[in-house]
């Protein structure tokens, strides 16, 4: 809704309003095949990573993280050089070979998805803190997108005073969201590693309770 607000208000013709409009649906609506061995990951990590989490099975839990970063971020990059290679020739049959709307397409296609080989860590990281009963930091994680990508929209769009601002925006505020999901993922990373020498309390690392370094414990007794 803001991006075809946006694109309203720069439009020069009500024809061009449309054919912009319809650009972005068109991206809208397709992308999700493009990212979709990329997100089935994400459905198989949530099950996996919650029976080794139950189980307070660090070392299972760390192996799960290790192998999903791996094999999402290399099926976000086969899919992103495949995209790279087909899209003009996808674009080029949906428009019956009508170059301008045909070059609109492919940008918009490269920049929405241009971020999809660096997200698998965004996309663990809302899963992990759900399973650890954090929903507020779990929205907040997952909402950082929409509020870059919105951020963005508003300040390239009539900035440039051109549609492509639209999806520099996606760009940039994909880029700003995975930074945020790489810094998580490490944080959690590590601190199941401390989980699995015993360096802090299981009840600490999960968030069910506050709990207390383990060194701290046998002070006391």
């Amino acid at each position: 809704m803001v991006a075809n607000a946006l694109l309203k208000r720069i439009s020069n013709s009500y024809a061009q309003t449309e054919q912009w409009i319809t650009n972005l649906g068109v991206v809208y609506k397709m992308s999700p095949l493009i990212a979709v061995t990329n997100q089935s990951f994400s459905y198989a990590f949530g099950p996996s990573f919650g029976f080794a989490l139950g189980a307070r099975n660090f070392a299972r839990m760390r192996e799960i993280m290790r192998k999903t970063l791996i094999y999402q971020s290399l099926s976000g990059l086969f899919m992103w050089i495949l995209m790279n290679i087909v899209i003009n020739s996808v674009c080029n049959s949906l428009t019956n070979n009508y170059t301008p709307m045909t070059d609109d397409l492919t940008f918009g296609f490269r920049c929405y998805n241009g971020m999809l080989p660096l997200m698998c860590c965004f996309l663990c990281v809302n899963d992990i803190n759900q399973l650890e009963q954090k929903p507020l930091k779990a929205f907040l994680v997952q909402s950082n997108r929409l509020f870059f990508v919105v951020f963005f929209e508003v300040v390239l769009t009539l900035g440039l005073n051109d549609q492509k601002g639209v999806y520099y925006a996606f760009l940039i505020g994909d880029f700003c969201s995975a930074c945020i999901g790489m810094i998580n993922f490490a944080e959690r990373y590590m601190l199941y590693g401390m989980a699995m020498r015993g360096e802090v309390d299981a009840e600490y690392v999960v968030g069910k309770a506050k709990g207390k370094k383990k060194i701290e414990v046998y002070e006391e007794k």
